[in-house]
């Protein structure tokens, strides 16, 4: 077999005879052409590289299918082990994703190695060993000397690597190469894809909390003909608008990291460029035999590496194949966020309905509580201002009986020297006459007319059986007037205690009227001013 390209005028036809010859699977032509860019459309170089990128990926036998349909085809994408399940666990395990970044990167590459070339890394390590410690003495000095970019491939493991200083993240290295790349394609800077610049694990996570997938790109190295041609790719508009998508989110990191290294190992990527499809899907049933329960979970949907990543037209349709094949899963898993979210918010607003409503009842409870204690309070202010008026007019009534009986002579004096004649007119009309000494106090006269309505004792009631009313002082609600010239002998004169005699115009005889209220007798009137 001939691997001179045929006489054709056409690469791409001369490269597609070279691939048939060769027995290896035709990529689409997009790709094809992305190839040839890379070789320089040097044919026999670009079907080198679509053959060794075959080998890489398939060890065991060539593919007997189309790149592109086994895109459409196998739901690990271009690269994946039949029905295997990868759920990635470090959105879970954030300590021990953060002890695997900052360990050995030594013992971090081994992912990148196997057969042969994990046996020469062995002897390599047991050849430098008695130099690690000057090696990590060395290290530290570049670390402190910020100096480690003179020193680079001092120590790197073949070609030049990235060191890792800690000054910049692997996903920041990766989105400043992708600059690079795309100021050297003359692409605005502001049409890139929003690459995530955080760790890994804080990815993941972004992805498991907002529901979406999470695409992973590697590289290998950037000075790598493939991966320049990759970069070059990302930069163009289609991918660019591609990765832009709302449903995406984008983090790329070079293997020449340690971290990068890690996620490569982690998704068992062994060609690049590569990328990976990360979203939410359900742990199937042997899954769930192990513990892992229903409960969705982080894993890779789909794979792409190699040539095939060359082309923006495949390239775009692999990631939106990939996505259709989790979106109705994401889709459902959001639908259910939304209505548990939605749910919780019905039963707060709830919740708070039924304590306001609550808070209402319990302050409208203590309202009419209170409304009846000062009702009955009310109520029982009227009933002892009821009895004591009740008890007030019993007293009032046994004093004016006291007063009449006992206070006042019973017996009428005699007309004569040192006596005077009084008649009173009651506020009735009736009259009244009576003789009473005139050294007798003012008051008899009142309490004289106070009880002209108290009725006689019975036939063998004795007056010395009568008490006068204890913790009582009566008030009289009348006052006198002399007729001519008439003058007010008040209430007053009675307080100050002095006698008939001392009141000018009541000796020897005198007519007074009465104004003003006398108990038991009717049509009493208001005290005239006189």
């Amino acid at each position: 077999m001939s691997s001179s390209p045929p006489s054709s005028s056409d690469p791409l036809s001369s490269l597609r005879s070279l691939l048939e010859a060769s027995s290896v699977p035709i990529p689409d032509d997009g790709t094809l052409a992305a190839v040839l860019a890379v070789a320089g459309d040097d044919v026999g170089r670009a079907a080198r590289l679509i053959i060794d990128d075959h080998k890489v990926s398939n060890p065991s036998a060539a593919r007997t299918t189309s790149t592109t349909s086994s895109l459409a085809r196998d739901t690990g994408g271009l690269r994946r082990r039949p029905g295997a399940y990868q759920p990635l666990d470090f959105a879970e395990n954030e300590e021990e994703y953060e002890a695997a970044v900052r360990g050995n990167s030594a013992r971090g590459s081994s992912g990148n190695h196997n057969g042969s070339g994990g046996i020469a890394s062995m002897l390599y390590s047991a050849l430098t060993l008695p130099f690690s410690a000057l090696q990590s003495l060395l290290l530290g000095i570049l670390r402190l000397l910020r100096l480690p970019s003179l020193f680079a491939s001092l120590f790197s493991g073949g070609g030049p690597a990235v060191f890792d200083d800690g000054s910049l993240s692997a996903a920041q290295q990766f989105e400043q190469d992708l600059a690079a790349a795309a100021a050297a394609s003359g692409t605005d800077r502001s049409t890139l894809p929003p690459f995530l610049t955080g760790p890994y694990n804080d990815a993941l996570k972004q992805a498991k909390r907002e529901l979406k997938m999470l695409v992973v790109v590697l590289t290998n190295s950037s000075q790598n003909e493939s991966d320049k041609a990759f970069l070059s790719n990302l930069t163009s508009s289609e991918v660019a608008t591609a990765l832009s998508r709302s449903e995406y989110l984008v983090w790329g990191a070079s293997t020449k990291r340690h971290e990068g290294r890690l996620v490569a190992r982690q998704l068992s990527a062994h060609s690049f460029p590569f990328i990976g499809c990360v979203a939410m899907r359900a742990a199937p049933s042997s899954a769930a035999s192990f513990g892992m329960g229903p409960t969705p979970h982080l894993s890779l949907v789909s794979r792409a590496s190699g040539t095939a990543l060359l082309s923006s037209t495949t390239l775009s349709q692999h990631l939106r194949d990939s996505y259709s094949r989790c979106s109705s899963y994401l889709e459902g898993l959001q639908a259910e966020r939304i209505a548990q979210e939605t749910e919780r918010r019905l039963m707060a607003e709830q919740d708070r309905a039924f304590e306001e409503a609550s808070k209402r009842d319990a302050e409208r409870v203590a309202k009419k509580r209170e409304e009846a204690k000062q009702a009955e309070a009310a109520r029982e202010a009227q009933r002892e201002l009821e009895r004591k008026g009740e008890e007030l007019l019993h007293r009032k009534a046994a004093w004016r009986r006291w007063a009449k009986h006992c206070l006042i002579s019973p017996a009428e004096a005699t007309a004569g020297p040192g006596t005077t004649s009084i008649v009173a007119v009651l506020p009735d009309g009736r009259r009244l006459a009576r003789i009473f000494p005139v050294e007798a106090p003012l008051e008899h006269i009142y309490a004289w007319i106070e009880s002209s309505s108290v009725p006689e004792l019975d036939d063998g009631e004795d007056a010395s059986n009568i008490a006068q009313p204890e913790d009582y002082k009566h008030s009289y609600e009348f006052a006198l007037f002399l007729g001519y010239p008439r003058r007010r002998v008040g209430v007053e004169e009675v307080e100050k205690g002095v006698k008939i005699c001392e009141v000018e115009g009541l000796c020897p005889r005198a007519n007074i009227i009465v104004e003003g209220k006398v108990e038991g007798v009717a049509g009493t009137t208001g005290e005239s001013s006189g």
